[in-house]
């Protein structure tokens, strides 16, 4: 996720970020099966609004949203 999300990893600090990844990895019920993982995770924004640390960043969840959408379109 940190290599889909590097600025929200600097926005937020690598403590926070790496927590709140290993949360969002505990929630997801599949995994990329082959390729790269960088393409994996669009749902992470959507998992920081509840993310207990990160629920009360407002902002964050549409910034992870546009960070995503910007490698995407790359």
């Amino acid at each position: 996720l940190e290599g889909t999300y590097p600025l929200t990893w600097k926005l937020i600090g690598p403590k926070c970020a790496d927590g709140a990844a290993y949360a969002f990895i505990r929630t997801q019920k599949s995994y990329p099966q082959k390729g790269t993982f960088l393409n994996w995770g669009g749902d992470f924004p959507e998992f920081l609004k509840t993310f207990e640390a990160t629920k009360a960043l407002s902002y964050l969840a549409d910034f992870a949203q546009l960070e995503y959408l910007t490698g995407e379109s790359l």
